[in-house]
Formats: structure tokens, sequence, C-alpha cells
């Protein structure tokens, strides 16, 4: 251990002492003041939530709703923008350190900056760099704690040190400030940081609903008495008609007993908060997990609990750029940074305000908005930061997008035979790397899971037991999906063994990608991101997604197809990534092989990918929805394998058999190549690799797949007889064969028993003679060619890559 990090444990020690002996701090069960809200979490209460926003953090740390900052510390960048604000706070400075407190200019500036010191100096007061105010040493009691003001109205900024005022100076009052702390010197401790901004206006007048909307009408909502009350009849939101982008929400809620509701914000006019917006969920049910009160539902869990089952309860939201924020009765239960969330960087930027009907009694009053500029926030906020292994690799399930970046991660497969009951190691992986996936044909035998050459596994579980133990990313128990890494080695042992196979996936990152070998002492993903996962993929599994979603459209229809005729759909000029295809029909849908879906890019005459409708969208014919991440139906059958295009795409359709076909439509969502708001940063199209199929008809020597170049194999499509599964004969990738692939059933590859009629995996499945697999998680990477071969007699084949 370093000795500025025992220097820093230490002193972490110290500051949890003296904060407790501090009689000022509000304990964690005091009501903050009316209209003031606590900037630092209480719960956890190591927590530096809203504060961690500008880049890696060093040399702070939270103990008891305080933070200490030693000597050489980072600056703490807050979440948080503000116009007219009141701040108070206590402070304490060792002797000899300063503690900065910054409001710089948004998006970016200098701003102001508060310098507090101890009794024998200065404490000053500047703008823009040049000092306007000062504090006259000794003013100060030499006492351990002080406590300070700084409030702006308007033009008018001051501040008040210990009841004397510093000074006031005047500003320019379209200004808008964040808030950072920084450490001169050192320590210094800061604590009890609290704000209030102005309450803004009413957005309900009292007595009726004038100014809000309901799809259904009003009839399940009630205004009046200066309370809106649901009436509980249709389950759905009670919406404002103004729409609201950056702002400042606060109400006051009361629910009845076990009642679920919540807070829609930033919605699509028709949309839906929890998929298209954000909803903040309202649960009276005690306990802290992904559903409790001012969960961003079902993607982000809260911080802490501090609403009052059955009381009035009062709300702060604030939604600023990408950041989203919350208070209950002035404590900080939610802090997230949307831009760098894998679903939620996804939503609107604004939308409609609005209050869940779920069916039982809920009371909203005091409901006032403040609004903000328009705006992405502090440019703070989207300084670089390096991005781990596991998040890297577990993004590509909530944005397939992600799988056109050439980020040099290797997916690669282990496939062992088990014979008899010897122990047996089915794996030696070298890292950095991440276990993605395991799969064996039958149970048996224990297995060990030693990390980094440790004498001991860090976990040890019957193989039915793999579900429960592996971290699994999704509830999918066999194949079991999950991201375990390891920084420089992981063995897989197997003792006392039963006749089987397994088929072990996983990646290798790139040397300079960060990653830390797992500890179950230690989350692997940020908060929040599981919660993502599990439920896009049941969102899925239900045939919702991002239906309104803020990308543009590109539409088109035809409406006859005669035999033998090709027509296009949809053309798109100029750069971006289509994020979703949706091919709507009115004839039965792709039971056969008559209609073709062509998909051309970046000017090029010949298609990209060409090949029968069905086989786009495998998983769903005939078979509805199901749980999975890249293919839904709902008003249509959509594809989530996104496909990026530098000079233009256009979809054709053919009709390859006897008869006319009718009313064909298609819809894309396109991700545009802009970096204007959080959503869109750094999309770098001219970088991404391009989506290309190919479709190969069973005859001769049943070559499923042959490339030349770099890239890496995403998806297979194959005709499936009814009575075995398609067999692969071998894959060669750069010239080499590759042991885990040879003679292999593609039942066995998407991690199917095989004794299943029908069967649907998350990456894989078999049903109404199609099979497929898609590598989400771990695609097979090449650098010069891969050749892929069927063994006799194979049937037709679409083989999807990424390539140069």
């Amino acid at each position: 251990m370093t000795t500025l990090h025992t220097a820093f444990v230490r002193c972490a020690a110290m500051v949890c002492l003296a904060v407790s002996a501090i009689a000022s701090f509000a304990t964690a069960d005091e009501a903050t003041d009316a209209g003031w809200v606590n900037l630092i979490t209480r719960e956890p209460p190591d927590s530096l939530a809203g504060w961690d926003l500008g880049g890696p953090v060093h040399g702070w740390v939270a103990c008891q709703g305080s933070f200490r900052g030693l000597a050489g510390a980072g600056p703490l960048v807050s979440g948080w923008t503000v116009g007219d604000f009141a701040l108070k706070f206590d402070w304490n400075v060792a002797a000899g350190a300063t503690l900065v407190i910054r409001l710089p200019d948004v998006p970016k500036g200098e701003g102001a900056e508060l310098r507090l010191v101890g009794p024998d100096k200065q404490c000053t007061l500047s703008v823009d760099g040049q000092q306007v105010a000062a504090l006259p040493a000794q003013i100060l009691k030499d006492n351990a704690w002080h406590t300070a003001r700084i409030d702006r109205t308007g033009d008018r900024l001051k501040v008040n040190i210990d009841g004397h005022p510093l000074g006031e100076t005047k500003v320019d009052a379209a200004r808008r400030f964040g808030l950072e702390l920084a450490v001169d010197g050192g320590p210094v401790d800061i604590g009890k940081i609290e704000l209030r901004e102005p309450a803004g206006e009413s957005i309900f007048n009292g007595h009726d609903l004038a100014g809000w909307w309901s799809p259904m009408g009003l009839a399940s909502w009630r205004g009046k008495d200066g309370v809106i009350e649901n009436l509980h009849k249709d389950n759905n939101y009670l919406r404002t008609e103004k729409q609201y982008g950056n702002f400042t929400l606060s109400l006051e809620f009361k629910t009845d007993p076990h009642v679920n509701s919540g807070i829609g914000i930033r919605t699509a006019r028709e949309g839906w908060p929890s998929g298209d917006g954000m909803e903040l969920q309202i649960l009276d049910s005690p306990g802290l997990n992904h559903d409790s009160t001012m969960a961003i539902y079902r993607n982000v869990e809260p911080l802490a609990r501090a609403d009052r089952s059955q009381e009035w309860t009062r709300v702060v939201i604030k939604a600023d750029g990408p950041m989203v924020s919350a208070w209950v009765n002035g404590q900080l239960v939610q802090q997230a940074n949307t831009a760098r969330h894998p679903e939620l960087k996804h939503r609107h930027p604004s939308g409609w305000i609005g209050f869940q009907d779920h069916g039982g009694k809920v009371e909203f009053r005091d409901i006032r908005v403040l609004s903000a500029p328009d705006g992405t926030g502090l440019a703070a906020w989207y300084a670089p930061q390096a991005i781990t292994g596991p998040e890297l690799l577990c993004d590509r399930l909530l944005d397939p997008a992600r799988l056109s970046v050439a980020d040099g991660i290797q997916g690669g497969v282990v496939a062992t035979a088990v014979a008899g009951s010897d122990e047996q190691i089915l794996a030696d992986l070298v890292g950095p790397g991440a276990l993605t996936r395991i799969w064996h044909s039958e149970p048996g035998g224990k297995l060990a899971f030693y990390f980094d050459d440790q004498a001991k596994p860090a976990i040890q579980c019957r193989s039915d037991q793999l579900w429960a133990k592996l971290a699994p990313l999704y509830e999918q128990k066999d194949p079991v999906l999950t991201c375990l890494p390891y920084a420089k080695r992981l063995k897989i042992v197997l003792r006392e063994g039963a006749p089987t196979d397994y088929r072990i996936e996983y990646v290798t990152f790139p040397p300079d990608v960060p990653v830390e070998t797992f500890s179950t002492k230690r989350d692997v993903l940020p908060r929040g991101w599981l919660a993502a996962i599990d439920y896009r993929g049941h969102q899925y599994s239900w045939g919702t997604h991002r239906e309104a979603d803020p990308e543009p459209r590109e539409s088109g229809e035809i409406k006859t197809l005669d035999p033998g005729q090709t027509a296009t759909v949809v053309t798109r000029s100029g750069k971006g990534i289509v994020q979703w295809l949706k091919l709507q029909t009115s004839f039965p849908p792709l039971g056969n092989d008559d209609l073709w879906l062509e998909v051309l890019i970046d000017g090029e005459s010949e298609p990209a990918i060409a090949a029968p409708a069905r086989y786009f969208f495998p998983s769903l014919v005939g078979a509805g929805n199901h749980d999975n991440f890249l293919a839904v139906y709902r008003t249509g059958f959509t594809s989530m394998l996104a496909m990026p295009f530098g000079d233009g795409i256009t979809i054709r359709v053919r009709n390859a058999g006897k008869a006319i076909l009718a009313d064909i439509g298609v819809t894309l969502s396109v991700i545009e190549d802009e970096s204007g708001t959080w959503q869109k940063q750094d999309l770098a199209i001219d970088r991404r690799l391009r989506l290309r199929g190919q479709f190969h008809r069973a005859a001769g020597a049943a070559t499923w797949l042959e490339w030349r170049g770099t890239g890496r194999w995403v998806g297979l499509v194959a005709q499936s007889p009814e009575d075995s599964s398609p067999q692969l004969l071998s894959v060669v990738i750069d010239g080499n064969e590759q042991p885990g692939w040879k003679s292999v059933s593609l039942d066995a590859i998407a991690g199917i028993p095989g004794d299943e009629k029908e069967a649907f995996r998350l990456e894989g499945g078999h049903a109404h003679g199609l099979a497929w697999r898609y590598w989400q998680l771990a695609p097979i990477s090449f650098q010069q060619s891969i050749v892929v071969k069927a063994m006799p007699p194979a049937g037709d084949c679409l083989s999807l890559i990424y390539v140069r």
C-alpha cells in the first residue's frame, strides 16, 4: 500500500469520527427546512453520488453526510447547475489549507470562486478571475467548523460567512452556474451542503385540470381543493400539455397503502415514460430495491429511501441535461448521469410531465416547475472517462450499435467433452478478459473458478447452480449469460464430472482497457446497468421497444408487388446508423421465402444484405415475442441489429414467389451523425464497421460464409430440418481451423440440448424450420479471413458480419 493511499484511508477514518461528533449536523431522519435539499446523500454513507461527474475522482472520501478532501485531491464536479439559488454549508480547513468553492459558467467558463481559509488569512470571492470581495483576517473565530451561505438573485451574488457579510457583487442575470469543490493544501472538510432554488410556477390551478390531458380523456383524474387525485379507471398517465426539457419539479404526494404510481418526465406526447421518457417511481412498499420510490423505473435503483408511508411526502426532481436527480423530504435519493447509462442515453431530452394511475389512490399537491434554459449542462460532465471492459461488453445488449465499433475486443470459445469423473480443466483463459457464457449438455460435477492464479477458487458450485453463482446478466439459467472479468487469467476446473459437453464463451480485451478481476465484494457494472438489462429483455418479451424514441424516421410502403418485381421502399441519404428496422405485411407473415429484403448502403450497386425476409427475423416467425435483445414483434417485425451507413441507405423488397404480395411497409429509426446532444456523442460513422450478409442456397460444398478482410461474425440463420439440427463442419479464421467449431450442431452452439421441438434462448434457438444464433456479447473476430462450412446435407443459410 502506498504512503498516499495509507494517508487517505487514515483520513477517511478520522473524518468519520470527527463528523459524528459535530452536533450541528442533521441526523438521517431529521427533515431539512422547507425548500432546502441536501446535496450529499446519507445512504450509502460513503457515496460521492452527484459529485463524481467530471472525470476520475481521487483524494476525496464521504462519510456521514460530509466530504473530506486531501492535499492533491482532484476537483469534485457536481451534477447540478443553477440560475437563482441559495447555497449553505458547514466547512473546516486545516492550518494552511484552502477549501475552494467554484461556480463555473455553463457550459464552460471561469465563473465565480470562493476561497475559504483559516482565521489568520482572508477568505475571498472572485468573479472571472478578479477578486471582488474579502473577509478580513481574524474575523473568523478560532474554532473547527464554520458556516457559509451563497445567494444569487438576478444580477446580484453575495456571500456570508459565520454571520459576517463577505461581500456582494454584480453578475450577468443570464449567467448560469455549476458547482465544484476543490482543495488547495489540505485536508479540508465540507458538509451539510444544502441548496434552495425558487419554487417556480404552479402548473395546477387548484380546481380543475385545465392544461392537462390523458389519451383516454380526463375521467380517471380529478382536480379539486388544491389536490390532483386519480380515480383509477384507466391505468394511464395524466399529462401536461406543455413540454419541459430542463427543469426543477417540486410537489407533494400521498398514497394509500401498497400503491404503485409514478411521475413521468421528458416523454413524447404519445409515448410511455418507462420506455420512451423516464418514470420516477412511487411505491408504498418497504425495503430498498430497483422499484422503490424515486427509482428511474426499472433502470436505476434509488440510493436510499426517505418517503413516509401514507403521509404527504415532498419530492424535488431536477432534470438538467443528462443529469436526473431526486430528493425526498430534502434527502438526495437519486442521481443518474443518463449520458453514461446504456438504456437511458436513448431517451427524449424533453417532453411532458405526468402522474400515473396504476390502480390505487394517489394524490398530488403544490405542483411547481422552475424551468431552466435548454442545453446539455456543464462541459465537464462530458470529460473523457476510461470505459471499463465490462461496460464496453454489456453495452452491446442494450445498444447493439456497439457491435459496429472496432474496439479490439476479441471473442472466443472453448469446447470440451467430458468423458468421466476425473478432474479436468475446462478452460484456461489468459486476460485481460471476461467469461460471457457457459453451457453444458447435461448437468453433473462441481466447478471451481480460479481468478488471476489464486490458490483458492473465488467461486465453487455444482454445474446446476451456475446461474445462481455466476452473476448472471439475465434470468436465463441455461446457458448462463454473465460477465466475469479477469485481469490476468481465469481457470475453470471440473471435479466429479459426468459425461457431458461444455461450451464456454469469453472475450479478450485490448491491454489499454481497464479491467478489474471479479470479486464478490464489488459490483461488476455501474449502478442501474443490471436493472436496465433485465428490464429491456422483459420489454422485448412483451413486444415493446423504443417505438417513440427521439430519433428521426424514414418510412415507405409498397401497395402491390408483382411476381419477380423488385421495388425500393425506403431511401435515406447522408450518414447515420439504422438502430432498428420494422417490416409490416398484411399477408400471412413470413411463412415462406417469397418476400425478400435487400439492404444497399454507401452508394453501392449490389446489396450489402439480400435474403428472404424471414431470415431477418427468425425468432419471430410464427412464434411471437420471447426473451431476447435483438428482435420484437409489435405492429410489425422489428430487428435491432444496427446498420451504419456513410453515404445513404436503401431498403428494397423483391417478390420471389408466384403470387402478388400487397401492402408491404418498412420503417427505419436512424441515429444521425451528429453530436449536439448527449444521446449522440462521438458516433464516428466513418470509422464504424458495416453490417453485411451472405445468403447461400443449399448446394455444392455448403460454404455458409467466406470473407476476406477484417471484421466480426455476429449472426447465423439456417434452415433446420425437423428431425435434426444443422451441423457446422468447420470454422477457419485467418487460415487456422478453430478447435471449438469442428463438427458441432447449431443447437449446441445456441445452447439447446436438442430434444426441444421449439427452443428460444436469449441468443439462439430453433422454430418453424429455422435455427439461429447471434453472438451479441462475444462475436467471433477475424483479421484476414473467415470461412464457415456446413456438414452436408446443408440447408439455406444467412451469415451476418460487421466488416471494414
